[in-house]
C-alpha cells in the first residue's frame, strides 16, 4: 500500500501530511515574493544542511556513536538524496538568474526554425 494509514495512528498521520504539505506551500510562498525569503531558502538552507551533512559523515568515519545511528546516516546512505538536493537547488538558482529562460527562449526559437517533419509513421 501507497499510504499505510490503518491503525491507531491514522489521525496523526494525516495531519503530520497536512502539516508538512502547508508548510512546504508557505515556504514556496516566502521563497517565491520576498528576496530575503529566496535568499534564506537557496542560500542559508543549503550551506546549513550541507555542513550538518558533511558533519554526519566525518562523524561516522570516526566511529561516533551519535553520527552512526543519526537518521540522516542511516537513511540517506547514497548519493541520489544529496544529488537531488543540490540539483534542485542549482535550478532554482539558474531560473531566478533568467539563465533557464535564456536557454528556454532559445530552445523555442531552435525548435521554430527547423519544425519537426510530419510523418504518419508511429513513433515507437
Amino acid at each position: 500500500m501507497i499510504f499505510q494509514i490503518y491503525d491507531g495512528r491514522t489521525l496523526w498521520q494525516i495531519l503530520g501530511w497536512v502539516m508538512v504539505f502547508a508548510g512546504l506551500i508557505i515556504m514556496n510562498e516566502i521563497a517565491r515574493r520576498t528576496k530575503a525569503g529566496g535568499a534564506v531558502c537557496f542560500f542559508a538552507i543549503p550551506a546549513v544542511l550541507t555542513i550538518y551533512f558533511i558533519s554526519i559523515y566525518v562523524g561516522a568515519a570516526k566511529g561516533a556513536e551519535w553520527a552512526l545511528n543519526n537518521q540522516t546516516y542511516v537513511h540517506m546512505n547514497s548519493w541520489f538524496h544529496y544529488a537531488k538536493v543540490y540539483a534542485a537547488t542549482a535550478w532554482a538558482l539558474m531560473a531566478s538568474s533568467g539563465y533557464v529562460s535564456r536557454i528556454s527562449f532559445w530552445t523555442i526559437r531552435a525548435t521554430m526554425e527547423t519544425p519537426l517533419p510530419l510523418t504518419t509513421e508511429p513513433l515507437y
